[in-house]
């Protein structure tokens, strides 16, 4: 892929560690993605966005001087064209819901793992390339799949009102026994291939779970 096809990625943490962490695992030549730069605080990196005018902003929330919901809501009521990824420590869902407000397209809990990073890039990268503000109903589904992924497994130990799930979550569960069916899209080809197009691939796969499974689900 040629320099000039490159999307550029801009990271900010107040650990200089986490950002040189998340430069190594980033598969930059494969997504066709250069690295710009670095910031450790908010307002370094309001100033290296307004200068550098990033694609893609890769950023914890928790930062001195301003934090990243801070500088996203600058950018988004700005004329600059970044989107971002939102990297954090904390697990309260309040955290991931203020940042959805804002079209974050994902949102990541540290430890970052390798592979959830480049299938947010890849995804990310594909709504930028293709002149598209986000796939259908993006932001509902990324409050889905924080809640699956990050927050069904605390209910085991701390239950907690159906009623106010459905809420926060927009989840529509009803009372009664839940089972889940979790489904993994294996690569085809080398290990760790990603599709042109994830979601696309999504929502193909959530189809067929639609057609053949559909009346037996809830949710």
């Amino acid at each position: 892929m040629t320099d000039q096809m490159k999307l550029k990625v801009l990271l900010a943490d107040d650990e200089e560690r986490i950002c040189r962490m998340l430069a190594r695992l980033i598969n930059a030549e494969d997504l066709g993605l250069e690295i710009i730069g670095m910031a450790y605080d908010g307002e370094e990196l309001l100033e290296k966005i307004e200068k550098l005018k990033p694609d893609i902003v890769i950023t914890d929330i928790s930062m001195p001087k301003m934090t990243g919901i801070d500088v996203i809501k600058v950018v988004s009521n700005s004329e600059l064209p970044c989107k971002f990824i939102i990297i954090s420590g904390f697990r309260q869902f309040d955290y991931a819901y203020s940042a959805l407000k804002y079209d974050v397209v994902d949102y990541l809990l540290k430890p970052v793992e390798q592979e959830e990073l480049n299938a947010a890039l890849s995804k990310i990268s594909w709504q930028i390339r293709h002149k598209t503000d986000s796939l259908p109903d993006g932001n509902i589904r990324s409050i889905h799949n924080y809640f699956i992924l990050n927050r069904i497994k605390l209910l085991l130990t701390s239950p907690q009102d159906l009623n106010s799930i459905n809420a926060t979550y927009r989840i529509n569960f009803k009372k009664g026994v839940f089972q889940a069916i979790l489904l993994r899209i294996d690569s085809v080809g080398k290990p760790r291939t990603l599709p042109e197009n994830p979601g696309s691939l999504h929502s193909e796969v959530q189809n067929l779970i639609n057609q053949y499974l559909g009346e037996f689900c809830e949710e």
